[in-house]
């Protein structure tokens, strides 16, 4: 499907809008399907809001299953998650589609609302699906969702395909559970998904994952770069409730960092984990 009229001017855009609702309901279809594709983002807020109000959910959906215009499918997503939680039933309805792509806009429906009752169906309908897209994007929905009851279905896939690795790391941090930290230091020193790993150890904070990134500095900070790698120990470090522990042969690594051919950024990063290190010797647990 071409885009209905992508050129209609902005004053008689704006004339068909005020008019839309005194319209029937055919009329209204039409004129909306016009309008969604003028491109002005302000007045595209406008359309969205006044589809939202007045499309009857078949009508939505039909927007959700059109293949050949992404503008309109998007804007099927976009008017249903204006409704929220009207629109959970939908959307939970649809994770059961026959069309991978229909269920792929529901999952980006649900996450959007962030709804506690949308953890069961994503975890035994979506997270199973036989689409890759459809998994990725559950996967980012389940960290969205904030409840840690997910971890014992993303660790698993830190094993799995590269991009579905990648969004359960992502996610991981999103829920911000120390009981994540292991999974995330057994990929660490992965090559593409170790960056991904250590954000996510940087955003969950805490002793453990500060143990663990100062033992991955220690062995590896040679191949890492350095403002980025310490820039994150500094921020654990210093969100710590106590005082960062001493870790052996980590103060010696700082130092050799803290030199005048280091770049300035570098010096103070170091000098800075320096201050922080506790030293006081009292056992602490690690994992």
């Amino acid at each position: 499907m071409q885009p209905a009229d992508s050129t209609l001017a902005p004053p008689d855009a704006r004339a068909l809008l005020d008019q839309l609702p005194a319209m029937d309901v055919d009329e209204q279809l039409a004129t909306l399907e016009r309008l969604i594709h003028v491109p002005d983002i302000d007045f595209r807020r406008r359309v969205i809001g006044m589809g939202s109000a007045i499309l009857t959910e078949e009508r939505l959906v039909d927007f959700l299953r059109d293949e050949a215009d992404d503008v309109r499918r998007n804007a099927g997503v976009e008017m249903l998650k204006l409704r929220r939680q009207r629109a959970f039933r939908l959307a939970s309805h649809l994770l059961d589609d026959a069309d991978p792509d229909v269920v792929l806009q529901a999952v980006l429906i649900l996450s959007h609302l962030k709804d506690l009752r949308a953890l069961e169906m994503l975890r035994t309908r979506a997270l199973t699906h036989e689409d890759p897209n459809v998994v990725q994007e559950a996967v980012i929905a389940l960290g969205r969702l904030g409840y840690t009851r997910a971890l014992d279905d993303l660790l698993p896939l830190l094993d799995g395909e590269f991009w579905v690795a990648a969004a359960a790391i992502e996610a991981l941090g999103r829920l911000g559970s120390t009981a994540a930290v292991p999974g995330l230091v057994s990929v660490l020193t992965d090559i593409l998904l170790g960056p991904f790993a250590a954000e996510a150890l940087t955003r969950i904070g805490g002793l453990n994952a500060y143990h663990a990134m100062a033992r991955h500095w220690i062995r590896h900070h040679r191949d890492l770069d350095p403002a980025v790698h310490l820039r994150r120990l500094v921020y654990i470090a210093e969100n710590l409730t106590c005082d960062a522990p001493e870790i052996p042969g980590f103060a010696d690594v700082l130092q050799s960092h803290c030199g005048e051919e280091e770049r300035k950024e570098v010096r103070g990063l170091a000098l800075r984990c320096l201050t922080l290190l506790g030293g006081q010797n009292r056992p602490l647990a690690f994992f």
